[in-house]
């Protein structure tokens, strides 16, 4: 790995807190570890990790929260084509957000407010917590009918 490509570095509860960003091959190093080292069986998750099956590789890209080294929580997404309303005018899809340890909401929350910094996403929500947490967090929720599911997209707010 080359290091990190961008490294921010914030003052949090007195410890050091820092969100990294990552792209393409590095990206899917950084998150192929972090699924293993922590064992998680969320399927998402491994597969954003796997070859460029689905997902080109140059269009990965990766955050992290890490607390004094550890990653806590990571945001996997992906640059998108095109934005299916086409109102964002370079839209990522969130593959998946995790989070480890025991503030794992919080710790979720704060990932997702410094995602919604950096680009215009859309994330398909599974579970009814994971809706209202990106409403609490700003994104605009969209329901769908696909087949004979409905389908709930959370999105960073359009820019007016």
């Amino acid at each position: 790995m080359n290091g990190i490509n961008n490294l921010f570095v914030i003052e949090f509860e007195n410890l050091m807190d820092q969100f990294g960003f990552y792209s393409a091959k590095e990206a899917v190093e950084i998150a192929k570890n972090f699924v293993n080292s922590n064992k998680i069986i969320y399927e998402p998750a491994i597969r954003w990790t796997k070859s460029s099956e689905t997902i080109d590789l140059e269009s990965k890209r990766c955050y992290t929260f890490s607390k004094n080294g550890q990653i806590l929580s990571i945001c996997m997404l992906h640059k998108a084509q095109r934005d299916p309303i086409g109102k964002q005018t370079d839209p990522y899809f969130v593959d998946c957000f995790y989070s480890i340890k025991d503030k794992k909401k919080r710790l979720l929350m704060k990932m997702i407010k410094y995602v919604m910094t950096q680009h215009e996403f859309s994330v398909q929500c599974e579970c009814s917590n994971a809706i209202i947490d990106f409403e609490k967090c700003g994104c605009d929720i969209y329901h769908s009918q696909r087949g004979c599911n409905v389908v709930t997209i959370a999105r960073t707010p359009d820019k007016k």
